[in-house]
């Protein structure tokens, strides 16, 4: 579709479907007005968890051995630090440290008590752990390894409490105090245990609690193992619900009124071409646009060629519309012949000549609208009527020249004899 021609069909379907398509533009421009009133007009809000502090605990050992006796590997006085195991004859003690720290986003001013004690028990213990009350102990020994307490600790300063085990000594006495009980039938453990006591204030907040951190120690055949969880962590934050105004995203704040603005000057716009006649289509472009929907229908029919200009069969017969000139092609079993240059339909029969000449837009070159043809393009007579030849012309003018000489020859002869008398 050439664009004169989309031009043309975006002018008639305006004119056609006027009232139509201005309303769905002042439709649009309503919906575009509302969105921009709900993005800036309107006081909406909403409710937000804010964050306004929060604290971080951490609770941590560290532990080591020292070799008593000089092997081919470790020299006596070599330290080990925090190995996953250690060789019971070769570092009987384990020495080690716990360290408590803490921060606070708002400040804190913490009374701490923490006391390390050496825990013998034999116990069972069942999916949960001891964290959560499950499993059962039979007995249990605690002796105090070492203990500290400090008045106004802040965030961010630490405190250490040091032990020092002699695992060895440790596991006899864990195997002495199971015999007296007749061997019971749980888990023999040897465990350090800090106990914390917490008082205070922490980000303005009151703070009265206890916790116990744990050292695992197992005895195995000629070593004993260290079990680390690693550093503890505790955590919390303090919350506030605060309402904020609701922030219009980029579609509303800016598609809204974009899309008011465009439909009322669209709006504008329709009014004041249909004022001005400019979306007016005249008879004449309706036919030529009917016509170009009925050539797209027959397309298939239809050949474009350079038509000689020669005699044509029989008289030639003026069809009045493209469909008819095509029932013509499909009752005779013929082609429709489209001339390249006049634009001029034609269909030959055996013993007559169909044409179409189709409408034409104002100004299009052949089909203007002062061309001799109803249809535009060149004259049906030019198109179907042979042209005669150079020399058939010039024996018509040497016929016509010798005619007109006679008279003179004539009138030269009486004058001779009138002079002569």
């Amino acid at each position: 579709m050439s664009t004169r021609e989309r031009r043309v069909r975006v002018r008639a379907t305006l004119d056609r479907y006027f009232l139509p398509v201005l309303a769905v533009v002042l439709v649009l421009g309503l919906v575009g007005g509302y969105v921009a009133y709900g993005a800036y007009a309107t006081d909406a809000t909403r409710t937000e968890t804010r964050q306004i502090a929060s604290w971080e605990s951490t609770g941590s050992f560290t532990h080591s051995a020292t070799v008593v006796n000089d092997t081919a590997v470790y020299d006596e006085g070599d330290v080990l630090r925090n190995r996953t195991s250690y060789f019971r004859q070769l570092t009987p003690r384990l020495d080690g440290t716990f360290a408590y720290t803490y921060r606070a986003s708002g400040g804190g001013n913490l009374s701490v008590n923490a006391t390390t004690a050496l825990v013998l028990r034999s116990a069972t213990e069942a999916d949960g752990g001891e964290e959560q009350g499950q499993g059962t102990e039979y007995w249990r020994l605690e002796s105090v390894l070492g203990s500290r307490q400090v008045d106004g600790l802040s965030p961010g300063d630490r405190l250490r409490v040091p032990f020092s085990v002699n695992v060895s000594a440790a596991a006899a006495r864990l195997d002495r105090v199971d015999e007296q009980f007749g061997t019971t039938p749980g888990q023999k453990q040897v465990r350090v245990e800090t106990r914390l006591s917490l008082t205070g204030t922490r980000n303005g907040q009151p703070v009265d609690r206890t916790r116990t951190y744990r050292l695992s120690v197992g005895l195995g055949n000629g070593i004993y193992e260290v079990t680390d969880a690693g550093p503890t962590t505790d955590s919390d934050e303090q919350t506030e619900q605060v309402t904020v105004p609701v922030e219009p995203g980029p579609l509303r704040a800016y598609g809204g009124p974009l899309l008011a603005v465009v439909s009322l000057a669209a709006a504008a716009g329709l009014g004041v071409a249909r004022s001005r006649g400019a979306l007016s289509v005249s008879e004449r472009e309706r036919d030529w646009l009917e016509y170009r929907s009925t050539r797209a229908e027959f397309d298939d029919w239809i050949t474009v060629a350079s038509l000689p200009e020669a005699d044509h069969p029989g008289a030639a017969i003026e069809v009045a519309t493209l469909e008819g000139l095509v029932d013509v092609a499909i009752d005779t079993d013929q082609r429709v012949l489209e001339d390249r240059t006049t634009g001029v339909l034609v269909v030959f029969g055996e013993d007559r000549t169909y044409t179409y000449a189709p409408p034409s837009l104002p100004g299009d070159d052949p089909l203007a609208e002062d061309d001799a043809t109803s249809g535009g393009g060149e004259p049906l007579a030019d198109v179907l009527e042979p042209t005669t030849t150079d020399g058939e012309e010039s024996a018509d003018d040497e016929e016509n020249a010798d005619d007109d000489e006679e008279p003179a020859a004539v009138d030269a002869a009486d004058e001779d004899g009138s002079s002569g008398g």
